[in-house]
């Protein structure tokens, strides 16, 4: 989304004013300006997230403490301990803690922006240009709060583990495709099951229904590729069969069909740029790996993940409130982002600017939500 800004008498007399000579009219223009356009960027931080989409956001206000009440959330099959991922300051490592708690405090950390530019452009009422420096800001606040949120997504799924009656130890909850650098409708239904034996009832049996599961995938724009190129590849070649052979018409149309929203096996797919080999997140997540054994292609070996060779595919059940964000609010006005006129600046440096924050923090309640596929 972008910011904009109408160009009609009264914001043209607004930004003049802002760079009045007189400094206490400048500024109280200033702070009547960031009022105004408080909301339009706040509603662009909120809705233009790809990764803390996936958060259930809670809000709580000033002075309170930060916690969320954990019964309500989740199945704890062992009564009074659950195992979290949280961070205690942005940019931070995510880290893994067990508590025996009923209620979860939540570490909470600020989040600033700033922006400056010269004064020459509000003098000329340039709606244009201030409209892009703002925008400029907002999408700071994004990019901090993406980093943030994929932080805590990646350091749970790439740590977590899960039982099985069938092997003494634990389970890594990521799993390889059949071939490297290759998936199959094979690879993903093999996550589909990863994820119903994960996230079975509370007792480790079947939950009423059946019906959790998977409902998104989160990966690079190249898995998206292979997903669409399922529509005209054979699909079994790597399923060593002796004959190439496509997969049946109606799946083949829902993928070839649905164009740019890109679905399978009746999940949403979400495409992350800063995902894939040797970029960003997948070396975020290589570092949470760290040195552990995932099984190896076509269930032989073991081997860590190397994020220049390899890439991650994450599953997420977004039915239940696996990811949570609290934000903290002005209980004034429920407000929970901030802008304010920077007043460093004097008359002599022929500039202005502003200045945002927002208190929040993220955290990962279980590891049951989320699983891996690495190819």
């Amino acid at each position: 989304m972008k910011i904009t800004i109408e160009k009609n008498a009264a914001n043209t007399k607004l930004l003049r004013q802002m760079a009045s000579k007189n400094y206490t009219e400048a500024m109280e223009a200033r702070e009547a300006f960031a009022a105004f356009i408080t909301q339009p960027i706040l509603e662009v931080i909120e809705s233009a997230p790809v990764i803390q989409s996936l958060y259930q956001t809670y809000t709580y206000d000033y002075g309170t403490p930060p916690s969320i009440p954990l019964a309500p959330l989740f199945d704890i099959r062992t009564q009074d301990f659950v195992r979290v991922w949280l961070q205690s300051k942005p940019g931070g490592l995510a880290t893994s803690q067990n508590l025996d708690v009923s209620e979860l405090m939540v570490m909470t950390y600020r989040l600033f922006g700033a922006v400056s530019f010269p004064l020459d452009y509000v003098r000329a009422a340039r709606v244009d240009v201030v409209a892009a420096y703002l925008e400029r800001l907002s999408q700071e606040f994004l990019y901090k709060q993406e980093a943030n949120s994929f932080a805590i997504l990646a350091s749970s799924v790439m740590q977590s583990t899960y039982t099985s009656p069938t092997v003494a130890s634990p389970q890594n909850q990521v799993i390889r495709s059949f071939s490297q650098g290759t998936v199959v409708p094979q690879d993903v239904s093999a996550l589909i099951r990863l994820m119903n034996r994960i996230n079975s009832s509370w007792v480790g049996g079947t939950p009423a229904g059946a019906s959790r599961g998977l409902t998104t995938l989160v990966g690079s724009p190249e898995f998206m590729e292979v997903i669409r190129n399922m529509a005209f590849e054979p699909l079994n070649t790597v399923l060593r069969n002796t004959y190439p052979l496509g997969g049946p018409e109606t799946f083949r149309s829902s993928i070839y069909d649905s164009a740019g929203e890109v679905s399978i096996y009746g999940m949403e797919l979400i495409s992350v740029y800063d995902m894939g080999k040797g970029y960003p997140y997948n070396i975020v997540a290589g570092q949470y790996a760290g040195s552990t054994q995932y099984a190896g292609y076509g269930g032989t070996g073991t081997a860590v993940f190397s994020p220049g060779s390899e890439q991650l595919v994450i599953g997420v059940d977004r039915r239940r409130p696996y990811l949570a964000r609290l934000v903290e609010a002005d209980p004034a006005d429920g407000s929970t982002f901030s802008l304010s006129a920077d007043n460093q600046w004097s008359n002599r440096a022929e500039n202005i600017g502003f200045y945002a924050s927002v208190r929040e923090g993220r955290v990962a309640i279980d590891g049951r939500n989320a699983c891996g596929l690495l190819f």
